[in-house]
């Protein structure tokens, strides 16, 4: 009759409270006093939780099978959380295990909803961080080709220099034979100008029998692996 009188107050006194129920558990797992009155007399030497904390460790679970008592206070979808801490008599020994179980909807409810605002201030951020750096890319790819062709503009008129300081003919061809530069005694000789020689072949300057020949020889020095030099006779046009 005195359990149930304190299980009785203990019920009233956390109506108010993100509490569902508190207890007290002997070593053998009866439950001795509960603010869940019909829960007095129960067993739970089962319950892994309670036999940890009858060894004297602090242990919870989540969402655990709710009795009659709980549910009355809270709904079959909440979450709840059971704790079950030691009892230590004044010697230090355990003497019995302390149970709560408290209602944590309200509190996940709030960290779904701060995990969710996190969420998509991460996302907005990470969106505005992608649009920076592609416009740093694009700027950083446009400097770049810039700075290429600005490059390679520059070497093609120092090679032009070089070429058209030189007393002898000269010409550099692609793979397939066509002329790429030419200097100024190429131009002299063959009376065109560099513009128009680039892109034609020695078909367009020579005879058909001199051309296979220069052609021929210009196939074996693509294919040579290192420097190679030959000599052939070359008739000035006039």
């Amino acid at each position: 009759a005195r359990a149930r009188e304190i299980s009785a107050r203990l019920s009233t006194q956390i109506q108010n409270l993100p509490v569902l129920k508190v207890g007290i558990l002997n070593l053998e797992g009866h439950v001795i006093v509960s603010s869940a009155m019909e829960e007095v007399g129960s067993i739970r030497t089962k319950d892994a939780a309670f036999l940890s904390a009858r060894k004297g460790h602090l242990a919870s679970v989540r969402n655990p099978s709710l009795d009659k008592g709980a549910i009355s206070q809270a709904s079959e979808n909440s979450d709840t959380l059971s704790s079950f801490l030691p009892l230590h008599n004044e010697a230090g020994v355990v003497v019995g295990v302390f149970q709560i179980d408290s209602d944590l909807t309200s509190l996940l409810k709030d960290i779904d909803k701060h995990v969710l605002h996190v969420f998509g201030a991460l996302l907005v951020a990470l969106i505005l961080l992608y649009l920076v750096l592609y416009q740093v890319v694009r700027r950083a790819d446009r400097t770049i080709k810039k700075q290429h062709g600005d490059l390679q503009r520059s070497t093609d008129k120092l090679l032009q220099s070089v070429m058209d300081a030189m007393p002898d003919l000269i010409c550099v061809k692609d793979s397939d034979g066509r002329y790429l530069f030419v200097n100024r005694v190429f131009e002299s000789w063959y009376n065109t100008t560099r513009e128009q020689a680039i892109g034609k072949t020695n078909y367009n300057y020579f005879p058909k029998a001199a051309a296979d020949r220069f052609s021929e020889e210009d196939r074996k020095t693509s294919k040579f692996p290192e420097f190679r030099y030959y000599e052939t006779d070359l008739t000035h046009p006039d």
